[in-house]
């Protein structure tokens, strides 16, 4: 489906049935990968074991000292978006409040208001980022603690297996903060330090 703004969502049952598949964010996918090279792959790689929620497959982030599970949208052009269940789960010495919201528009017409903090990530128990911008959403995300999106994933190579989901760098850098559509304000209290402080 393509969306405007970003790649196309890739749906998991696509995923698995094509896998193993390797998504290189350079520009290049492959599908079906013959045995052997999916193994000298994931050597390459840091996997952690398939795991869907509603279809979906989700992750497991460690967001300034926090672990949250996030559904991993390629269909979502932001960084990380947590929903009202996950505030206050962030220690509040290392997540730091920006002065800026996001207005997010969701492909049913939906929209949500943002608050947007930093806070140091790592992904999967593997790679890390010193400072990720991420999306505090004034309404909940269904089934997860939020979701991670394109301005995030592109910081990795992406491998599906049956039964595995696999990160390593890709030489992108995440979006960083003033890559995105902002204004001043906010919109709701997301327990974070104020950035300066």
């Amino acid at each position: 489906n393509p969306l405007h703004g970003s790649c196309h969502i890739l749906t998991t049952d696509f995923l698995r049935q094509a896998s193993p598949v390797l998504i290189r964010m350079r520009g290049a996918m492959e599908l079906y990968i013959p045995t052997a090279r999916a193994a000298l792959y994931a050597a390459t790689f840091h996997t952690v074991p398939l795991r869907l929620v509603g279809g979906a497959p989700v992750v497991a982030i460690d967001a300034g000292g926090a672990r949250v599970v996030c559904t991993v949208d390629t269909g979502a052009p932001g960084p990380i978006a947590r929903g009202t269940q996950a505030v206050g789960m962030l220690p509040r010495n290392i997540c730091r409040q920006t002065p800026f919201v996001s207005r997010q528009s969701g492909v049913n017409g939906d929209t949500v208001c943002s608050s947007i903090i930093v806070a140091p990530i790592t992904i999967a128990g593997g790679p890390s980022f010193a400072s990720v911008p991420i999306f505090v959403n004034s309404a909940p995300v269904e089934g997860t603690d939020g979701y991670v999106g394109m301005g995030l994933l592109r910081a990795f190579d992406l491998l599906f297996t049956e039964t595995a989901f696999g990160i390593r760098a890709s030489g992108i850098p995440p979006r960083a903060l003033e890559e995105y559509s902002s204004v001043p304000g906010q919109c709701i209290d997301t327990g974070c330090l104020a950035q300066g402080a």
